[in-house]
């Protein structure tokens, strides 16, 4: 037995939340590119135009409770939101920049009632700060536990996150958009992934996963084919090593990355694709 050191900072808990890995799922497969392996793809020069690096941030501000006489009937939670991007080109010796334009940052807060209870919009006057007037959009979840609320604002986050990417992907086609989290579902568009820091459910069975720990830095697994019944699309992705700490590789070093399209291509062109530079 060993004690490895995880990377990431203690605030963030850690990267793998996965119980044992069993046989795999009948939703992935592992064989759309052949056998399960590893593989460095070859090293293209950048050609997109820029990269966007796309995120979002909420936080709970306060808790409430929706009565209507002497009774309580829903829970509830002020919070708020913001969605960004940053860009850079590295090809162009240009620094990154925030994008701080109406089209490009999102900052909303929102009232969220549980049990499909709903009102108006209100306004709160921050008497304690510079702050003003702070306007709350009130949004619904028919789920009635405590907990609903906070999902139902990742919820709204998530939604101005896809609404985000899909414009910067119909305004940059020749940009690669780089979403934290998994790939939004906007069809097959090739300059937009996902990747994916935090592991919660394991995806491969146990013979796939002895894979994935010995990857080297920059090496990639064959590709993961996700096949959801929900989703308009199936969603592919990769694993990657990113670092490597004192010659042992934790999992919370390991980058899954998510794309749309298909596979008919061949591996010089996949690798050419979906490694940026």
């Amino acid at each position: 037995m060993r004690l490895r050191l995880d990377p990431w900072a203690v605030e963030y808990n850690t990267a793998y939340h996965a119980e044992a890995a069993g046989d795999g799922r009948d939703d992935v497969d592992t064989s759309v590119e052949g056998p399960w392996q590893r593989h460095r793809p070859e090293r293209a020069d950048t050609f997109w135009h820029d990269l966007y690096f796309l995120d979002g941030s909420r936080r709970i501000e306060a808790r409430v409770l929706l009565e209507q006489d002497a009774a309580q009937i829903a829970f509830g939670a002020l919070g708020s939101y913001g969605v960004g991007v940053v860009s850079c080109c590295a090809k162009k010796g240009r620094r990154a920049s925030f994008l701080c334009g109406e089209e490009t940052l999102f900052v909303r807060r929102v009232c969220a009632l549980s049990s499909g209870h709903s009102t108006a919009d209100f306004a709160l006057l921050a008497t304690r700060s510079r702050l003003g007037e702070l306007n709350y959009q009130v949004v619904g979840t028919a789920e009635r536990d405590a907990d609903a609320v906070v999902r139902r604002l990742q919820y709204e986050m998530l939604d101005a996150e896809k609404q985000l990417a899909s414009r910067l992907v119909a305004q940059n086609p020749e940009a690669l958009i780089i979403c934290d989290g998994p790939r939004p579902f906007l069809g097959g568009e090739k300059n937009v992934i996902g990747y994916l820091k935090t592991i919660h459910e394991p995806k491969i069975s146990e013979s796939e996963l002895s894979v994935v720990r010995g990857l080297e830095l920059g090496v990639i697994s064959e590709r993961l084919r996700h096949s959801r019944k929900s989703a308009t699309a199936d969603k592919y992705t990769h694993v990657l090593s990113t670092r490597r700490l004192e010659g042992a590789m934790s999992l919370a070093d390991l980058l899954g990355y998510g794309a749309g399209g298909g596979v008919g291509k061949s591996r010089k062109q996949r690798g050419q694709e979906r490694t940026p530079s």
